[in-house]
């Protein structure tokens, strides 16, 4: 009777003790966590909890906010090296998912907007952006397609339209706009095309209408306005104004249309100022004003004409010598104040 007492006693001791709770936040003799841990926040709620296995997490890691909410699941595999994760908002609001690779961002990452509206799509290589994202409106709608190389802008850049339809479109070439860019109306006929150099308009840039009618063409030069400029009146292509820039300022002769393409004015320009003469025509094409400019100083005798070539009105205004000595004189002003500051 004893011999069977103690055999049911030690029995019940080993049942009892395989019974116990596993010991929590343990590492062994070289100092490295095993098994099940748990990290609390000071006032006893969970900020995270898991398994490690020689220091190397394994299996579901669950991280909490302070309120108590799901903030973060990691599910770890290959010796702790890989990891499907998803981070949400609170609410259980799932906000992104995604796959790492060495605690580095891998593969395609989705980024969500609440309540579970998916945002963006990014593709990840060791961390950096190689590959195709893509941007949503919230509503599943595709509205915009961009390629990277190690987190840097490359390749192809799309811009889509709600309805679908692609509203502008060009390359990137390390980080910079590069090439040939379209522009469309939601209709998909092209609004404007051009040319872009180190991300900076370079090159001749053409404007449309919405029935394809040229309504505007300008040229570049690294940004700046640099050439031939015109505009055309959309409804049928008649002539509205040509003129110049240089470095990015209005030069040389500018002439303005009527919609009937008639002239009625013509401008001088230098450096972006209104030099020289300039002259306003009645439809029939006399002459219907005339006046004169020294960089954007009025100068000389202005006068304007009746339709039959009688002169109706003339204005005195310096001359331009005058003119010249007042600019002399305002430079040196404006020279003494700045030394005196």
């Amino acid at each position: 009777m004893k011999e069977k007492f103690l055999l049911v006693m030690i029995l019940f001791s080993i049942v009892h003790l395989n019974a116990q709770p596993q010991s929590l936040n343990q590492t062994d003799k070289n100092g490295k966590k095993q098994g099940k841990w748990i990290k609390r926040f000071e006032d006893g709620k969970p900020l995270y909890e898991g398994s490690f296995k020689d220091d190397k997490p394994f299996g579901e890691f669950k991280y909490y906010y302070d309120t108590g909410e799901m903030k973060a699941d990691f599910l770890f595999s290959d010796n702790g090296t890989v990891s499907h994760t998803k981070y949400f908002f609170p609410g259980n609001i799932l906000m992104a998912e995604g796959k790492y690779v060495n605690e580095k961002k891998d593969s395609v990452w989705r980024f969500y907007d609440a309540p579970n509206a998916l945002v963006s799509e990014e593709t990840y290589k060791n961390g950096k952006k190689n590959g195709l994202e893509k941007n949503y409106d919230g509503k599943g709608k595709l509205v915009e397609e961009k390629t990277w190389k190690d987190s840097i802008l490359h390749g192809p850049w799309k811009k889509y339209y709600n309805e679908g339809g692609i509203q502008e479109e060009g390359i990137y070439n390390n980080g910079f706009f590069e090439g040939e860019v379209k522009y469309y109306y939601p209709e998909h006929t092209l609004a404007v095309s051009g040319h872009y150099q180190h991300s900076l308009k370079h090159g001749k840039w053409i404007y449309y209408g919405k029935n394809k009618v040229i309504t505007q063409v300008e040229n570049f030069s690294l940004g700046d306005l640099d050439g031939y400029y015109a505009q055309w009146y959309e409804k049928d292509g008649t002539p509205k104004l040509k003129g110049g820039y240089k470095k990015g300022r209005q030069d040389g002769t500018w002439t303005y249309f009527n919609s009937k393409g008639k002239l009625e004015k013509d401008s001088s320009f230098f450096a972006g100022y209104i030099h020289g003469a300039c002259s306003e025509y009645y439809e029939s094409g006399t002459k219907k004003a005339e006046c004169n400019f020294y960089y954007s100083h009025p100068c000389g005798t202005w006068t304007q004409w009746n339709e039959d070539g009688k002169i109706s009105k003339e204005e005195k205004h310096d001359s331009m010598d005058e003119v010249k000595k007042k600019m002399a004189q305002e430079e040196k002003e404006k020279r003494k104040k700045k030394n005196n500051e």
